[in-house]
């Protein structure tokens, strides 16, 4: 009984040191501010400002928290919920970690403040948290006094950004690399996966560590993804123009009206180098544009105006941003996606064209249609900014350490996303066939391991056992009725004497 029970856990453990690359964390969205529906302007705020969080499962006894994925730090802190304090009108509707209530954290550095991006001073604190139904002990700073009101920070980055990064120095204290040592994760990638393509309240997601889409053998869900979707021969990469920052260079853009691609409009400024760069930005609810792009989208809502059906209006606390809105009208709303500017943004590197067009674009929200491209007025800013929108159409996979994106420009059916579309192979049937190579030899490795270690335990535990046991218990029985029949027949002489 015991040796079964060995040898299910052994292979089990086999298993998910063979095959485990990855970790999967569930993330959900929320507004920085508390749900404001009275004006537009304030709608339009809760939708554009919003931020990622991830439930994590941590404390004795267990409970789950809450805690925001920071893309610009690499402090990896939690708020505990006693020193939470949010100013009146901020969300604070979470999960916050409460020490009181757990008997396993640990003060590693008592009386040694540190700082950080967003907290003055914090000690350095351990606590049981639960990855993959395991137990891990892992270090994070908990602030006791803090500069943005939130319940901690999961720091996306590495290294600080300048040598005048107020954020952690040592990288053995990142979160990537605290799951790295505990083997949780072999690698510095993630990716983040949408459990749905339509815009929704509170979205949900999930946080890919570890590894690139294509390197899941298991049955892992990918959201929306097909298996077999993410193929090593469809991946491209691209450099970070900007060390830990998720920015990289598109090579041209091109508008078009509605969805005719061949209706050019002239005077876009397609050929403009000042407008190259493309930042994804997790925490955004829509997409940023220069103030230089305002105009090319104002006209198409212009004659809606003065009729009082459309509107235009600045973010709630956001001065320098213009946003446009409609009554819910739905052929007046058909009406403008048919002129509405669709934007091409060429990526060499990537050899892809990204679309934005109204559709990934407009909304409903009470009672009104909003645009989700907003301008902003400074005349400084040329970078698209691009949130969730572009992030829930085109999936992007960010390494740091090796400071570049990857992409799969596998279209399946929608093969004119594709510049280079004429060379490349059916992509639906490929995608879903196709293995790479290194996977492929890597699970064939894997295989023969498996199967060699699953004979030695069947031999050792089972038939070993089972067989010698069996074949001993035989030789004791026939000696047994050998001496026995022996004395029988001794007896018996002893009788006929």
């Amino acid at each position: 009984m015991h040796s079964q029970i060995l040898k299910k856990i052994f292979i089990y453990n086999l298993l998910f040191l063979l095959f485990n690359c990855q970790l999967k964390i569930p993330l959900n969205y929320f507004p920085i501010h508390k749900y404001n529906n009275s004006s537009p302007s304030l709608t339009m705020r809760n939708i554009i400002q919003q931020k990622v969080y991830a439930n994590l499962e941590i404390g004795t006894p267990k409970k789950t928290i809450q805690i925001p994925l920071n893309l610009n730090s690499n402090d990896f802190f939690i708020v505990d919920s006693g020193d939470a304090d949010f100013k009146p009108d901020y969300f604070s509707d979470i999960k916050f970690y409460d020490s009181s209530s757990s008997t396993s954290w640990k003060d590693l550095e008592e009386g040694d403040y540190k700082g950080g991006d967003d907290f003055d001073m914090a000690s350095y604190y351990k606590e049981i948290f639960y990855f993959n139904n395991q137990q891990y002990e892992i270090e994070f700073y908990l602030p006791i006094s803090y500069s943005k009101p939130d319940s901690g920070g999961i720091g996306m980055k590495l290294n600080p950004t300048s040598d005048l990064d107020t954020a952690t120095p040592d990288k053995e204290r990142t979160f990537f690399e605290k799951l790295k040592k505990k083997k949780l994760i072999n690698s510095y990638y993630w990716s983040i996966f949408y459990n749905s393509k339509e815009y929704k309240k509170e979205d949900e997601a999930f946080l890919l560590l570890g590894c690139l889409p294509e390197e899941i053998t298991n049955n892992t869900d990918l959201g929306y993804y097909k298996k077999g979707y993410f193929n090593e021969k469809y991946k491209k990469t691209v450099n970070l123009k900007i060390q830990n920052l998720n920015i990289f260079e598109i090579d041209y853009i091109t508008a078009y009206e509605g969805k005719n691609q061949s209706k050019i409009i002239e005077d876009f400024p397609s050929g403009n180098t000042d407008y190259k760069e493309i930042e994804i930005d997790y925490n955004l609810g829509g997409v940023k544009a220069s103030k230089h792009f305002k105009d090319y989208y104002g006209r198409v809502f212009e004659p809606y105006f003065s009729k009082g059906i459309c509107f235009n209006s600045s973010i709630e606390k956001i001065s320098d941003s213009t946003f446009y809105y409609c009554k819910n009208d739905k052929n007046i709303i058909s009406e403008i996606k048919k002129v509405f500017p669709g934007i091409i943004f060429k990526s060499h590197d990537l050899v892809y064209n990204f679309i934005l067009e109204a559709d990934d674009l407009f909304i409903e929200q009470n009672g009104y249609v909003y645009c989700l491209i907003y301008f902003t007025n400074f005349y400084y800013e040329k970078r698209w900014v691009m949130g969730r929108p572009f992030l829930k159409k085109y999936l992007f996979t960010v390494n740091y350490n090796d400071k570049y994106l990857s992409f799969y420009n596998n279209d399946g059916d929608k093969g004119n996303n594709n510049p280079d579309n004429n060379n490349q192979p059916n992509n639906q049937d490929n995608s879903e066939k196709g293995i790479s190579t290194g996977i492929f030899i890597l699970v064939i490795i894997g295989t023969i391991i498996l199967v060699a270690i699953i004979s030695f335990v069947l031999f050792k535990f089972v038939l070993y056992e089972k067989f010698f046991r069996k074949k001993r218990a035989n030789e004791l029985n026939d000696n047994d009725y050998e001496y026995t029949s022996a004395n029988n027949e001794n007896e018996g002489l002893n009788i006929n004497v």
